[in-house]
């Protein structure tokens, strides 16, 4: 079952893509992947977003018990880039989650060179290979989930406010709701995704 999360809704689809890749392939993905650590440092473009996301990235009380609550082993393979506005809002958040989880949770960063298959198999709801492309692997290797881009309560606004507003003003909006929302809205969704794919509860919406 491959649990994802819609960019435009906040509904959870169990629906696997259409082409979807197989396990060995994102495991050899993974192996070439990045710590976040090591990616932090050699991160050029969006460098003080990257860092200052990262150093603010803490958990709530709330938030840590369910990450410590988590139980199996479980890796995110990540396809992302320095330069992405949406990648240095959200994975610096993903970072400290994992980092808190005692070794349950691990994680890589694959660039989009080396992704592309897995961002264009798990394209947003307007059709755009897009980054960040998360992509839950359980302890055998398997996918069995995906989050791309975005929160959905941002994609949503966005998709509204697309038609309406300039799009210099759209990005300036959406800095302003990352830096409110610290990255609250990414750790919530992914792990919904990963409790679900853990206990195999059937899908529901989004926390």
């Amino acid at each position: 079952m491959v649990l994802t999360l819609s960019l435009l809704a906040t509904v959870v689809s169990c629906a696997p893509a259409g082409n979807a890749i197989g396990s060995d392939t994102l495991a050899k993905l993974y192996q070439q992947g990045q710590p976040f650590p090591q990616f932090l440092v050699e991160a050029k473009a969006r460098k003080q977003t990257w860092t200052e996301n990262y150093a603010q990235g803490g958990l709530s009380p709330e938030t840590l018990a369910r990450v410590h609550a988590l139980t199996g082993r479980w890796r995110l393979l990540v396809i992302a880039v320095d330069r992405c506005s949406d990648s240095a809002n959200t994975i610096p958040f993903l970072a400290r989650m994992v980092e808190a989880s005692d070794g349950v949770l691990e994680m890589r960063i694959v660039h989009p060179d080396q992704g592309k298959a897995v961002q264009e198999a798990h394209r947003t709801s307007d059709g755009r290979a897009a980054t960040p492309t998360v992509i839950l692997l359980n302890e055998a290797g398997e996918e069995v989930g995906c989050w791309v881009e975005r929160p959905s309560a941002l994609a949503r606004w966005w998709n509204a406010e697309k038609p309406k507003v300039s799009e210099s003003r759209l990005v300036e909006q959406k800095g302003d709701w990352y830096r409110k929302d610290k990255g609250q809205s990414t750790i919530r969704e992914l792990l919904t995704m990963i409790e679900q794919a853990g206990s195999g509860r059937p899908c529901g919406g989004a926390a």
